[in-house]
């Protein structure tokens, strides 16, 4: 799958997406470069927003067709085949915000530690540690 939208920068910016196997259930191998165009492994750790480099794929034309056979569309579609990332980001899971800047309007949080007021309204509520004899059994 292949996204593209215009950037704020003015640049075009494409999104690709592939699978890990071809159609046959063989294994689809992304091979990863460094900078300076050698191969390295990841290893277990998963590139994040942030990241700087390049991709290479291909691509193919596909068609569309009724059941009748005529063709009803058609279109490209482009396969990752290589990544060469220049600045590594690691993923680290979870939303990761940077400020929002330039806004009048910003929420900063609700009582005195930005959370949610208990119910007296007087600060932040504290979250309430869970009971173990409460815990259900997970198969």
């Amino acid at each position: 799958m292949i996204t593209w939208k215009k950037a704020k920068t003015g640049n075009t910016v494409f999104q690709f997406k592939t699978g890990t196997k071809f159609k046959d259930g063989a294994p689809k191998i992304i091979k990863t470069f460094n900078s300076k165009g050698a191969e390295v492994a990841l290893g277990d750790k998963k590139i994040g927003n942030g990241s700087r480099g390049r991709i290479q794929g291909s691509m193919g034309i596909y068609e569309v067709k009724s059941k009748q056979g005529a063709t009803m569309g058609a279109g490209v579609t482009l396969y990752l085949d290589g990544i060469q990332i220049s600045k590594f980001v690691q993923w680290v899971g979870g939303p990761q915000f940077d400020a929002i800047e330039g806004e009048e309007d910003t929420f900063e949080g609700v009582g005195d530690m930005g959370g949610i007021p208990d119910e007296s309204g007087s600060g932040a509520a504290q979250q309430k540690e869970p009971d173990p004899s409460q815990a259900k059994v997970r198969l």
